[in-house]
């Protein structure tokens, strides 16, 4: 590849990286009840740059462009185990970011297992958003208290559209297991104390997702 290409590529994705680190910062700022730490930001942002740039130099199957793509879903799903631990959200931003390089990558440029139009997209959508939303709605009707939120559903539908279907049930699944071991060990953490156990399903959700999305791609 010739190095302006590169180098722009490299541009982009350090792009992405400070405007994911900074667009959040009055969402963190709320979440966390004190200003968002400057250290921080460039600390997220250097991280995902690095996820991005390690990504895109590591895989050399296919253009610049999915590289790119596959790079920015790999960064929106690191940054929302960051947001997702530390201030239990997941901003929209992240889980759109997701979505949006699921849609072209699976439009233009599919792998063998992956969605290949329109239809499948929509169909992985909806059936791990819906699934999602469908575990929350039970959840609050029997025990009157919100599990999940809708920045959980939300990326799991977004999830749907980047892996398929098939893929981001089992993303879902995988997700399950994980969370069930950081909840002992919050739980662990929390013992003795009367504030309610805050669990954030979002980071082991979106490590299970960038997981096989990285597998797919790779592969």
């Amino acid at each position: 590849m010739a190095w302006p290409v590169e180098a722009a590529a490299l541009a982009v994705l350090a792009l992405i990286a400070w405007t994911a680190a900074r667009f959040p910062r009055a969402l963190f700022c709320e979440a966390g009840g004190r200003p968002h730490a400057r250290r921080a930001e460039f600390g997220l942002a250097a991280g995902l740059f690095v996820v991005g740039a390690t990504w895109f130099e590591a895989f050399s199957g296919s253009g610049p462009v999915p590289r790119v793509l596959t790079g920015l879903a790999l960064m929106a799903c690191l940054a929302i185990v960051y947001a997702d631990i530390r201030y239990l959200i997941i901003p929209d931003l992240y889980s759109a970011a997701i979505a949006g390089a699921g849609v072209a990558l699976n439009l233009v440029w599919p792998v063998e297992r992956g969605p290949q139009g329109l239809i499948d997209i929509l169909f992985g959508v909806a059936v791990c958003g819906g699934m999602l939303g469908a575990v929350a709605w039970v959840w609050k009707r029997v025990t009157a208290i919100e599990g999940l939120g809708m920045g959980d559903v939300k990326l799991a539908a977004a999830l749907g559209a980047v892996l398929g279907a098939q893929a981001g049930v089992w993303a879902i699944t995988a997700s399950a297991a994980g969370g069930a071991a950081l909840g002992l060990i919050l739980q662990a953490r929390n013992r003795g104390s009367d504030a309610p156990l805050l669990f954030p399903y979002g980071a082991p959700l979106a490590l299970a997702g960038g997981g096989l999305l990285l597998w797919e791609r790779w592969s």
